[in-house]
């Protein structure tokens, strides 16, 4: 028989063996043992991270059965809490808010798991699904609770009481309060848009127009205008009274207002004028409502190829090729649209408009400021792990991050500065919530009111945890 020049064939030796049942019942042994080792080895080590942190939050709640993905802080009542999870329950907490020692020194001498600092809970049940969205309304009284399984709860926060089951969408990717008023506005995957009026439950709009999933939402502050991102990378302005779509903004046909894949998160400014969207393209729109324009354009992360050729390794001496005598390129073998990738923006936030900044967190490891006036980026602050949340303050120009390396962060904007950064949290951290409220202070036995600033964690880990701190005294 004879043979072309480079033809790979195959030989048979005669040296076969075929494994007798007690050499395949060892080896068997042997795998499971080793799968064993690689297992105890893996908890090892997550149990010496464990062990090692230190929880310096100031209260910890741990009564949700499963992974906690949304919280909320109610915006009159120092200490009340609205959390939601994979256990399909709300929990309506309060902690203690009268503060004899620091986040610290509270954490070193509590860092055993379990409840603490908690004097209240009412449990929110009824669905049967996970919880991805919670609420407090404009007052306080009335909050809400949406999950998967398509239903938006609304209860008294007072008692707990379950007001309204309001019904309609597939499912609630997301829900929100009027900024002013008990009407509910809440996204769905099957491309709709609901709103109801929260007293008496009635459906007064179905907003239809994306097509795919509706990713995220809200009511701009004014009350005015709702905003929509959606899994088709365009973002759209509607009317609540008429249920018009009163412009989109998308990247279709050349238009590149919206985005190019799939939007992931939006933010309003307080005085309802600018919203802030950010997309799995990387990209970053700011957008002016009353004028239905785009503003500006900020690039978080680009493209990047995910193999250089000079990554691919060479091919071996015998390599049989259809193109022998040609040079070898091995990266000829690697499909175009694997080469480039592209890191996305996981959360955005607008600044009060004092500072006029943007603020967006990607899986880039990065929280970037943007300079609303001159379109450019001002800082980059550097994290471990995706930035999977950001809040900004009221007031001053600071920023809080939550992080997938289990970390709370305090950003100062001017300086892309870290003021204080908080641990505690055993697995990563899904969410955040950040707003100004009184603390009463204990020191040394004289009691006094303060004005601070909380921020509430949630985690896989099944805890929400509160940090109180002061940042006036931070930025002094």
């Amino acid at each position: 028989m004879e043979f072309e020049e480079g033809e790979l064939v195959e030989v048979d030796t005669g040296d076969d063996v075929v494994p007798n049942d007690d050499d395949e019942s060892v080896m068997n042994e042997e795998d499971d043992k080793d799968e064993e080792d690689d297992e105890e080895m893996e908890e090892g080590e997550e149990d010496e991270f464990t062990a090692a942190v230190v929880d310096q939050s100031a209260a910890s709640f741990s009564m949700h059965g499963d992974c906690v993905y949304v919280s909320a802080i109610h915006p009159t009542k120092p200490g009340v809490v609205l959390t939601g999870g994979g256990d399909d329950r709300g929990m309506l907490w309060t902690y203690q808010t009268t503060s004899s020692s620091s986040n610290d020194e509270q954490g070193e001498d509590n860092a055993a798991e379990g409840d603490r600092n908690i004097v209240q809970c009412i449990e929110l049940s009824g669905h049967t699904d996970t919880v991805t969205a919670v609420g407090f309304n404009f007052d306080g009284s009335m909050c809400l609770t949406g999950g998967y399984d398509g239903l938006v709860k609304i209860w008294k926060t007072e008692t707990g009481e379950l007001v309204q089951s309001l019904e309609g969408p597939e499912d609630v990717e997301w829900a929100q309060w009027h900024s002013k008023g008990n009407a509910v506005v809440a996204g769905s995957k099957d491309g709709t848009i609901w709103m109801w009026l929260a007293h008496n439950g009635q459906c007064v709009q179905v907003f239809a127009g994306h097509d795919g999933e509706v990713t995220c939402g809200l009511f701009t502050k004014d009350g005015k205008t709702i905003v929509s991102g959606g899994e088709d990378g365009s973002v759209r302005l509607w009317a609540p009274k008429t249920g018009q779509c009163k412009h989109v903004f998308t990247s279709a046909q050349g238009a590149f207002e919206g985005h190019e894949s799939i939007v992931t998160s939006l933010a309003g400014s307080d005085d309802g004028e600018y919203v802030v969207s950010g997309g799995m393209d990387g990209q970053v729109r700011l957008y002016l409502v009353p004028k239905k324009k785009l503003l500006q354009k900020f690039t978080h992360s680009s493209p990047t190829k995910s193999q250089d050729k000079a990554d691919v390794p060479p091919p071996p001496p015998n390599l049989s090729s259809d193109k022998a005598g040609e040079d070898f390129d091995p990266s000829d073998d690697i499909e175009e649209e694997d080469e480039m990738r592209v890191q996305g923006v996981e959360c955005v936030g607008v600044s009060a408009k004092e500072w006029k900044y943007v603020a967006s967190g990607g899986s880039d490891k990065t929280l970037k400021i943007w300079d609303i006036t001159t379109g450019t980026c001002r800082c980059v602050c550097q994290h471990d792990d995706e930035v999977v949340a950001l809040k900004w303050h009221a007031t001053l120009p600071v920023v809080v991050t939550a992080c997938l390396d289990r970390k709370v962060r305090i950003w100062d904007a001017r300086s892309g500065a870290c003021m204080q950064e908080f641990t505690g949290h055993r697995d990563i951290i899904t969410n955040l919530d950040f707003c100004q409220q009184p603390v009463v202070s204990n020191d040394k036995g004289q009691m006094s009111t303060v004005q601070g600033d909380v921020i509430v964690s949630v985690s896989d880990d099944g805890t929400a945890k509160v940090f109180v701190v002061n940042l006036q005294a931070l930025l002094a």
